[in-house]
């Protein structure tokens, strides 16, 4: 939704891509690439593209339910790419964790764009700005090591593994069995 020189600012899509590196559960690295229109009522409808990085820290790693915020700079880019202007971006999300691997998060950020010409009309005090509000899916290459070593995980995973190995013995008979109660008696 953009809040630039023009009245009556219209919802409209907008696509994100992006890759994280967590430094510590708590601290990470965010580049991304966005596509999207801003659009006014019948006086403004134009598509842009931005690529952002972004300093993002995590409130609650250990949880299933974290909120998250993040602010770093990019570029905004129209006109297919010729038109690139600063901008500056700052957010705060939820995510819920439904395994290790993947997590559903709901965002908002806003973005400040250095350049008054992003709708085509330089006038007013201040230079054109955006929101972005989104839902979205992140999907963890190479594990979570947060939600990984998460106790309640631990213990479920334990418990997981000692049920197997208990119908194991169950259902290869005595000897195993008397391995098995030897080594727990270790």
């Amino acid at each position: 939704m953009v809040n630039g020189d023009y009245p009556n600012a219209y919802y409209e899509y907008a696509a994100t891509l992006g890759a994280q590196y967590n430094f510590s559960p708590y601290v990470g690295i965010h580049a991304s690439v966005h596509k999207f229109r801003l659009k006014n009522t019948d006086l403004f409808n134009r598509e842009f593209a931005a690529s952002e990085l972004n300093v993002h820290l995590t409130m609650l790693p250990y949880d299933k339910f974290t909120p998250y915020v993040y602010g770093g700079g990019g570029l905004n880019h129209a006109n297919w790419f010729e038109q690139n202007d600063l901008k500056v971006q700052a957010g705060l999300g939820l995510e819920y964790t439904l395994s290790p691997s993947i997590g559903v998060k709901i965002y908002a950020d806003y973005n400040a764009v250095l350049s008054d010409e992003l709708d085509y009309v330089v006038a007013g005090q201040r230079d054109d700005h955006y929101l972005k509000f989104g839902l979205g899916v992140n999907i963890y290459l190479g594990g979570n090591e947060a939600k990984d070593n998460d106790e309640k995980r631990k213990m479920r995973k334990y418990r997981r593994t000692q049920r197997r190995i208990e119908n194991e013995i169950k259902s290869s008979g005595r000897a195993r069995g008397c391995w098995r109660y030897a080594f727990a008696k270790a």
